[in-house]
């Protein structure tokens, strides 16, 4: 499907894949204005590009069509993190949890989502200073991947919040090292929280 392929061809490195991108998703919504993918996949391209609002305009389109479309749930909670409305984003990933963890057998692309959601929400805890609420959420997200070097420096800053500063080392020494390969990438975002 054309949605499909803008979608790859936004993680392309050659040439200018967001125009590129642009150019199938209109043609997408050409054929079908009320393609749920299409408009969630438009959201995602425009947050790419750091349009947040007009990010947050196209996932609000798709949930006016379908209120529970998870893809834009996520998409819209993502940007509403950038854009500072942290109380937009414990409702939205809240209910897209709900939706997800409603499945008896969640897929790995589903089970990756809730990860990343329930880890959306402990940095929101940290950005509105409810520090306990965070730690806790990003312990049930360790519990489910413990070698998520993501996870593991969000409870390092998480800790380092509570002057639990030995405790913080630990945790963003170790997420480091979970980095392995990506540790040139993962030091300094690491070091910067």
């Amino acid at each position: 499907s054309l949605v499909l392929l803008a979608k790859g061809t936004m993680r392309l490195d050659e040439g200018d894949p967001i125009n590129d991108a642009q150019g199938m998703l209109e043609e997408a919504l050409d054929i079908k204005a009320d393609d749920l993918a299409a408009i969630t996949a438009q959201g995602d391209l425009d947050a790419l590009s750091g349009e947040l609002e007009d990010a947050v305009t196209s996932y609000d389109e798709a949930l006016a069509i379908d209120q529970d479309f998870v893809p834009a749930l996520y998409g819209k909670a993502q940007a509403s993190f950038l854009l500072e409305d942290f109380a937009q984003v414990l409702p939205l990933a809240g209910q897209a949890l709900k939706l997800l963890e409603a499945h008896e057998q969640p897929t790995d692309a589903q089970q990756h989502m809730i990860s990343e959601l329930q880890l959306l929400r402990a940095q929101t805890y940290r950005e509105q200073g409810a520090l306990d609420k965070g730690l806790k959420e990003v312990r049930e997200v360790l519990a489910a991947r413990p070698t998520w070097w993501r996870a593991k420096a969000c409870e390092g800053t998480l800790l380092a919040g509570q002057g639990l500063h030995f405790e913080a080392r630990d945790a963003l020494t170790a997420a480091i090292g979970m980095a392995g390969e990506g540790a040139e990438r993962a030091g300094p975002l690491v070091m910067r929280a």
